[in-house]
């Protein structure tokens, strides 16, 4: 049986605001752990969009790199 650990960042009387909203869900069953992390944009400023975008297309060139089989290796200048 998977047994949930519980973490809360809780937070105090200030007020929230807009921005990176991260979300983490984790489960342990015997020795397997497990975590689903999702970011969430609220209302992103300018520079954290465009921070996002970048790192977007740097993971689909990433992906797209991707072959079964091949090596990883770095590309280096």
């Amino acid at each position: 049986m998977a047994h949930p650990v519980y973490v809360c960042e809780c937070s105090d009387n200030n007020q929230l605001h807009f921005g990176a909203i991260v979300c983490m869900v984790g489960t342990r069953y015997k020795s397997y752990c497990s975590n689903i992390v999702r970011t969430l944009l609220v209302e992103p400023t300018a520079e954290m969009q465009a921070n996002y975008d970048l790192l977007l297309q740097v993971e689909e060139e990433i992906l797209n790199k991707l072959q079964h089989g091949a090596l990883l290796t770095p590309s280096i200048p």
